[in-house]
């Protein structure tokens, strides 16, 4: 069977992460759509938490967790969309570099989140804990290729643009020989 798509989580293994809420996803896609894996790129406390919910959603030919790697673009290149189920979140640097490997981006609505997604326009949010409306936002993107490479190059352009640290002086400096 070939992998049609690999769905990503980079991040601390801590319980505000809900790592049961994006396995819960994987277990509804897995239903309907077979060739998709899972990847959960971190390490922490709820490890073994994890590892026993996988078997227990009999999701072990599906899910696969990395503790060990470090390499950002080794992770990366290995994801298609990135999902953050977290139930808050600060300005959130996986989001960050999601983006910048030009990855569409699915992510609870909640902390700076939506400061950094548009929905829509260059990622996706959803409720915190909903399961269904990231499901259908997965597949959507999975099926429609179009979809795909408009929000990935959406995000590219969204992060070059504002977070460039070249923009970023430029803008300090006009705001500068404004006030003087």
């Amino acid at each position: 069977k070939e992998v049609d798509c690999n769905v990503g989580i980079v991040g601390r293994l801590d319980p505000v992460k809900r790592h049961d809420i994006f396995l819960e996803i994987a277990k509804r896609i897995s239903k309907l759509k077979n060739n998709i894996n899972f990847l959960i790129y971190g390490n922490g406390p709820m490890l073994s938490n994890i590892q026993k919910t996988i078997i227990q959603l009999d999701l072990s030919n599906k899910v696969r967790v990395f503790t060990d790697k470090n390499d950002i673009r080794e992770i990366y290149n290995n994801i298609d969309i990135f999902l953050l189920t977290s139930d808050s979140e600060g300005f959130s640097n996986a989001i960050m570099e999601a983006m910048l490997f030009g990855i569409p981006c699915v992510v609870t609505d909640v902390g700076g989140n939506p400061d950094i997604i548009n929905h829509e326009e260059n990622g996706f949010l959803f409720p915190k804990e909903d399961i269904k409306y990231p499901s259908k936002i997965i597949l959507d993107l999975i099926n429609d290729e179009k979809k795909f490479q408009k929000i990935s190059k959406n995000f590219f352009e969204f992060i070059y643009e504002k977070y460039n640290p070249i923009n970023i002086s430029n803008n300090l400096l006009k705001k500068y020989d404004s006030i003087l």
